[in-house]
């Protein structure tokens, strides 16, 4: 190896470990995201029927929290939750928007258990 050499393996090295750790830490900067989404979509049944207003904000951003870093599964469970907020509100047609949204969603990623449950909601929202 020659002198000139050196310092560019030692350059190529260098970046390639910056390449790396920037990699390691988006993947766990987004298992984060997805855990901090899930925790939302996660909350009682019980907190949204009493917070329904605040709960329509927070399904709202948590849905496009969850678009933005594309998890499919976390935007449906939020758009699924906040169906649930629009019914207790008294505004069905944003719940039946809300409730296509997640169905249009969980059938793209083929989840037989949450479609049949949200087309039960659905076929109990037309009622």
């Amino acid at each position: 190896m020659t002198r000139s050499t050196a310092p560019r393996q030692k350059y190529r090295l260098v970046h390639l470990t910056c390449i790396t750790l920037f990699i390691c830490i988006t993947l766990v900067s987004a298992k984060n995201i997805k855990d901090e989404i899930d925790s939302v979509n996660a909350l009682p049944h019980h907190y949204i029927v009493s917070n329904a207003h605040k709960c329509v904000d927070i399904f709202t951003e948590n849905a496009a929290l969850a678009r933005s870093i594309n998890y499919p599964y976390g935007e449906a469970r939020a758009y699924w939750r906040l169906s649930l907020a629009w019914h207790i509100l008294g505004k069905q047609d944003e719940r039946i928007s809300s409730l296509l949204q997640a169905i249009k969603r969980f059938e793209s990623m083929d989840t037989s258990p949450e479609l049949a449950a949200i087309y039960g909601d659905y076929g109990y929202a037309q009622r």
